[in-house]
């Protein structure tokens, strides 16, 4: 979104949120310790670590942030919405790579990674995640599906031939 004036650092992860911690005009929560303030005393341990941060990073942003955030989101919508006059359907990748087993899975980490579910899940597009193939240590790939605004019908009957025409969705991983 480069020269549309729009800060994409307040968008991703409240990039103004940070330099004001900096700066020292705002004080930093303290590992969750005023969350009880915003949840209660017992919801915040109902939170994994990855959640509890980003919740904590939300609130560090300002009505500033919040309006320029909305901002790049009106044009992301502008922007993502007029490639349907190109095509009926998107057919991406449902991750930016591999899924990784569990035991190796670190969720914060896992939150830093590009999302390519993200951009529907702001635009409020439609969209449907279906296995597509397994990568070489036998963990599912996602195949993503979006369609324009409220046309849901269209999402699932793409989903639907696809999964007729193959047969990864009756295939399971190894455990």
């Amino acid at each position: 979104m480069m020269g549309s004036g729009i800060r994409t650092d307040a968008v991703s992860r409240g990039g103004g949120a940070a330099k004001r911690l900096k700066s020292g005009k705002e004080k930093p929560l303290k590992s969750g310790s005023e969350m009880p303030l915003m949840f209660g005393s017992e919801t915040p341990l109902k939170f994994g670590s990855s959640v509890r941060r980003r919740i904590l990073e939300g609130a560090f942003l300002s009505a500033a942030d919040y309006l320029t955030a909305q901002r790049a989101r009106a044009v992301l919508n502008e922007q993502i919405r007029a490639n349907f006059a190109q095509v009926d359907v998107f057919a991406v990748p449902g991750a930016a790579r591999p899924p990784e087993a569990f035991e190796g899975m670190d969720p914060n980490e896992q939150n830093m990674r590009p999302s390519f579910t993200n951009p529907f899940n702001l635009t409020g597009l439609p969209a449907i995640s279906l296995p597509c193939g397994f990568t070489a240590g036998n963990l599912p790939a996602g195949l993503q599906i979006v369609a324009p605004a409220f046309e849901e019908a269209t999402c699932f009957r793409v989903a639907y031939a696809y999964e007729q025409a193959t047969e990864w969705h009756k295939r399971r991983p190894d455990l």
